[in-house]
């Protein structure tokens, strides 16, 4: 039986600065990915340029710019693993993030994803005003932030893609639509994430933006109650 093929998805938008990190964290780990799609979603810095540069096993993918969710909607089309994992381009991978979650995956053939834990960390380039200002908490989370899941491909073709209309929350609606159609995913105690605070996240950038968590609330009770009575 062969090894299951191990795609990895990376959404970038403007993180020169923070690109090869992410991309060392994944192509140095103890189990090798088969590929790696960065989705440059219209940069106008030098994120394409370092994607490009890395070599095998990643490639890069260029389109205008469209939000974060079209972009991994591009990688989940341009990608052929059977298990999909994704980081964003200014996190991290602990050392053994993949082959724990992986291992764990391979224990639980009736589950459809595994998360591990999620660290935050301040980015320690920032100013000692602005670190001060975005403090990171003490505790590992248990959330599933995408970063820390891995996939099964027929979780996608259950679930479908990431929706293009949410510009935050798109990552917290694709888990919730997992969850609905009875997907069971198995969580590890270890952390597999660091998450980067560096004061320009996208939710912290685009505060106007965060009534897309109450639309995609909304959503979630919708598909629950089910079409209304004829």
């Amino acid at each position: 039986m062969r090894s299951p093929v191990v795609s990895v998805i990376v959404p970038c938008y403007n993180t020169e600065r923070y690109l090869a990190p992410a991309l060392e964290s994944i192509c140095s780990q103890d189990h090798p990915v088969d590929e790696v799609v960065v989705i440059d979603d219209g940069s106008t810095d030098g994120s394409a340029a370092i994607a490009d540069g890395w070599g095998a096993p990643v490639r890069c993918l260029r389109q205008g710019h469209s939000g974060a969710a079209v972009a991994r909607n591009t990688g989940l089309d341009a990608t052929s693993g059977d298990l999909l994992a994704f980081l964003d381009a200014d996190d991290v991978w602990t050392a053994g993030s993949l082959s724990a979650r992986l291992d764990a995956l391979a224990a639980a053939p009736d589950a459809g994803c595994v998360a591990g834990l999620t660290e935050q960390f301040v980015s320690p380039e920032l100013t000692d005003e602005l670190r001060s200002r975005w403090k990171a908490p003490q505790e590992s989370g248990r959330g599933r932030l995408l970063g820390a899941l891995v996939v099964r491909r027929d979780v996608v073709r259950r679930v479908g893609h990431f929706d293009p209309a949410l510009r935050l929350g798109d990552t917290i609606d694709w888990v919730v639509r997992i969850d609905a159609a009875g997907i069971a995913t198995v969580t590890i105690d270890r952390v597999v994430l660091r998450r980067r605070i560096h004061g320009n996240n996208i939710g912290v950038r685009h505060r106007e933006w965060r009534g897309d968590y109450l639309r995609m609330i909304k959503q979630s009770l919708d598909r629950r109650r089910g079409p209304p009575s004829p």
